[in-house]
């Protein structure tokens, strides 16, 4: 429950091997002189509300073997000499906007740019109607349905719910009945769905390098939903250059991974059926157009 900035004091330890100031409230930049702990050997400061820029000095921290300054709000350009030629993405996830090492998979520093508004209008002009319309095809009245299991689709005979088969999935999209049972049924076409918006609105793919060592899409915008929606959502649909859209966006984005999340409860049962997934769909498009109705008919007018 450390609050406050780091004490400067910390860069006169000059025999010190192991800083770990991590799961605190840490506030403010990191030190500049904190490259001036020359024995350094592992450096944490994950969990913290520490901002600005990750300091070129720790570069010559020669000794660093670890570093983990995750779950904080650093952007700017991420250092690439030094130790930091061996650090891998791990080290700098949940954070607001890093960029500029193209190893770690991040954007490089040249297309981190506001956008304006028009990535607002473009999220409710284009994704939201797109992701309706998806849905729109993955209904089964009737037994005629356009689009389904999302590559492990069978066609049931009349009054099944479920078959067993061997037809092989996307690895990643795939409920987890079906994967641990063979079991298909349309509550697996939610679960697929339900990864697909999680995909669309954080622009991860639930198999990106970021989810290893147990962590999962499902659970990375989980932990983040109550209190920090605004580091999984795909940035570009962010930039708003000091327009209000931005609370609008959070709000909606933040309804709609909700949503995902209940697609892809581990229970099929748990999970909505697709017509509610649709519904629900159109009331927050309905919402954010209404808020922003202006904004949308001068973006059509252009």
């Amino acid at each position: 429950m450390i609050s406050g900035s780091i004490p400067g004091a910390i860069s006169g330890l000059q025999n010190l091997q192991i800083l770990n100031l991590s799961q605190n409230k840490l506030v403010g930049g990191i030190l500049d002189s904190l490259g001036s702990l020359i024995s350094l050997t592992d450096l944490d400061l994950s969990q913290n509300n520490l901002f600005g820029l990750i300091p070129r000095s720790l570069e010559s921290l020669h000794y660093l073997e670890f570093i983990n300054l995750s779950h904080n709000s650093l952007e700017g350009e991420i250092p690439s000499g030094g130790p930091f030629k061996n650090f891998t993405a791990q080290s700098f996830m949940f954070n607001k906007a890093l960029c500029g090492n193209a190893r770690l998979q991040v954007p490089a520093c040249s297309k981190v740019k506001k956008k304006g508004s028009n990535a607002n209008i473009f999220f409710i002009k284009c994704i939201l109607p797109i992701m309706v319309s998806i849905i729109l095809v993955v209904f089964y009245e009737d037994m005629v349905g356009h689009v389904s299991d999302f590559g492990i689709a069978k066609l049931l005979g009349k009054g099944q719910s479920k078959e067993y088969t061997k037809t092989m999935a996307t690895v990643g999209y795939i409920a987890p009945e079906f994967g641990s049972k063979g079991i298909i049924s349309t509550k697996g076409d939610a679960y697929s769905f339900g990864i697909m918006l999680m995909e669309t609105f954080t622009r991860k793919k639930p198999t990106d390098d970021l989810f290893v060592a147990g962590l999962s899409m499902k659970g990375w915008i989980s932990e983040s939903l109550s209190h920090a929606i605004d580091r999984v959502v795909d940035s570009n649909l962010l930039q708003d250059e000091g327009h209000h859209h931005v609370d609008d966006i959070i709000a909606s984005t933040s309804s709609i991974l909700k949503l995902a999340l209940n697609c892809c409860e581990d229970l099929p049962e748990e999970r909505m059926n697709m017509k509610d997934i649709a519904a629900s769909l159109n009331k927050v498009k309905a919402k954010f157009l209404k808020a922003n109705d202006k904004d949308v008919v001068r973006f059509c007018r252009k």
